[in-house]
């Protein structure tokens, strides 16, 4: 009697007829007397970095864990691959993440944010802060200069005060002190002694520098044309008679 003419061998083993028996020589992928028991794949744990296994037919399918690829889960992907970290910052690859080492004047877990260098007050004396790439830009206020605006410009370099006057710095101006004899901002003015009608009797004003000349009318004398003539004679004469 053939044995095999039932079929008595599974998934699809090749029967052989014995005496009374048969023997079944099983596909791959199936063990059993009569190769009826799918051999177990996943037994030998072939799904690699916490992957979940399958067993299929003579063979597994693998379901990677998060940052890992390939038919046995082997391969980490390297998310630096597609540039996530901006700005020229330095990628360095993790287990389904990144690590980015940030430019300077950079910040941010992919380096995206301009760190803004304003925020620290770095400008002085009222200027205006334009943020860089890890610098600053300041606009300064009037009167002042230099990177930050901390130089305050000495004005009284310019010799902006006239006349001999002592010029005294401030923020964006200067104070002077006028010689005498002038006045104004800059001391740029002569004060006209003449204006106050020093000379007397007559006399002719001529302005000078913090003074004045009298040019005397006829009979008068002195340094503000106060002395007539005839008083003079008539004192000489007094002083005469009593010698």
């Amino acid at each position: 009697i053939d044995e095999c003419e039932s079929n008595p061998c599974q998934n699809d083993a090749t029967c052989e007829d014995g005496i009374n028996e048969v023997s079944c020589a099983c596909a791959e992928g199936f063990y059993g007397p009569l190769c009826e028991t799918d051999i177990d794949e996943c037994e030998s744990n072939p799904c690699q970095n916490g992957a979940t296994c399958v067993d299929g037919i003579n063979e597994v399918s693998c379901a990677c864990a998060e940052g890992f690829t390939g038919p046995l889960c082997k391969t980490d992907i390297d998310e630096c691959e597609s540039n996530p970290c901006q700005n020229g910052a330095t990628c360095e690859d993790g287990i389904n993440e990144v690590s980015c080492a940030c430019a300077e004047g950079f910040t941010g877990p992919l380096c995206k944010t301009d760190i803004d260098e304003c925020e620290s007050n770095p400008c002085q004396n009222g200027a205006t802060c334009v943020d860089g790439i890890n610098e600053v830009s300041c606009a300064c206020a009037e009167g002042f200069t230099g990177p930050l605006c901390k130089t305050d410009i000495d004005e009284c370099e310019s010799n902006p005060c006239q006349n001999g006057a002592t010029c005294v710095d401030g923020i964006n101006e200067v104070s002077c002190a006028c010689a005498e004899g002038f006045y104004g901002p800059l001391c740029q003015t002569d004060i006209d002694e003449c204006e106050s009608n020093p000379c007397q009797n007559g006399a002719t004003c001529e302005d000078g520098i913090n003074g004045v000349s009298c040019a005397c009318a006829e009979g008068f004398t002195g340094p503000l044309c106060e002395t007539g003539e005839f008083h003079r004679i008539q004192a000489l004469m007094t002083v005469k008679i009593f010698t």
